[in-house]
Order: structure tokens, then sequence, then C-alpha cells
């Protein structure tokens, strides 16, 4: 697209991101703030620019740098015990009756490091298959040897069974 400029003190077009380091000019210029002309690079959304900073290269999930727990990033129920994991696979267990699936799977979408994986399938053996877009998390996923691991849903096989996601939603990228 091509570059758009604007004045502080006018309203900039939406879903702007300013040409590099134009950031910290505007972060650092003081009482001269008013005064400064600010170049446009592209035109994209926040949407946009969470997709790239989360899932992009070098991205905060794509990289392998996110880590979870105590001493990681961000802190889960998973992170706390299996406690977790054992109370879902009880409920689960519960609707495996319920449902009378022939052949019970558990797909589990956006399951980061694997860790309510592991804790589910020590209470409850059954079929677990795991839809993962990080590819540093894909990785680590395949390393579970009970978990079918997918990129994407349009992947994974019919099943039977309950798609779930514990921690889905805060990885969205809005």
């Amino acid at each position: 697209s091509s570059d758009l400029s604007f004045r502080f003190g006018q309203a900039p077009p939406g879903g702007i991101q300013l040409e590099d380091r134009e950031t910290d000019k505007l972060l650092f210029a003081g009482q001269d703030f008013h005064r400064g002309h600010y170049t446009i690079r592209q035109m994209r959304t926040f949407a946009d620019h969470m997709e790239e900073v989360l899932y992009g290269p070098g991205g905060f999930y794509a990289s392998g740098a996110a880590r979870s727990g105590k001493a990681g990033d961000y802190f889960t129920a998973p992170d706390v015990g299996e406690v977790f994991g054992r109370l879902l696979s009880e409920i689960f267990r519960s609707w495996q009756v319920k449902l009378q699936a022939k052949t019970f799977t558990l797909l589990e979408a956006g399951p980061g490091e694997g860790r309510l994986a592991s804790d589910i399938l020590k209470s409850h053996p059954c079929l677990y298959q795991a839809v993962e877009r990080s590819p540093s998390r894909l990785e680590a996923l395949k390393k579970l040897r009970t978990v079918d691991v997918y990129s994407d849903l349009d992947s994974v096989p019919p099943m039977e069974g309950v798609l779930f996601g514990n921690e889905l939603i805060d990885a969205f990228p809005v």
C-alpha cells in the first residue's frame, strides 16, 4: 500500500503501523511531540499485528520462547498440578458413557506444551488428539506418544467424542 502521512493532532487512519523507530520518536518526543511528522509504512489491522507477533516468524508462540508454569511467562490451571486434569478426565469419562461412543476421542484445541493432555491421559487413557498452531509446540506434543497431533482442524479425521480448549481463548490474537 502507499505511504500515508499525518501530523500529531490529526487523527491517524485506523490500523496503522509506524515506520521502524518512529514509535520511539513518539515515546520520547516530550514537549516537541505535537511538532512531529510521522510516516505510515503500511495499513494493517490490530488482528493482523497480533497474528504476526504471536504466530509469525519469531512470534511469541511460534518461536518456542513461550513457557507456562511458575518460572514461565504465564501460569494456568494445569500448572498447579494433576488435579485439574483428573477432574476433567472424570467429566469426560461420564460424557463417554452418555455418548455411548464406540470409539471415544478427546480433541484438545490449543494444548500448548501438553501438560493437561498428560494429566488427563494418566487418569483416563483414551484416543487423544491435539490441534496446535505453534511449530515448536507441535514438536513438543509429538513427544507424547499417545497423542495424535495436527496443525489445523481441517487435518483432523472424523471422530466421536469431545472437542475442548482449556487455554484456547487466551491464545487468540484478538
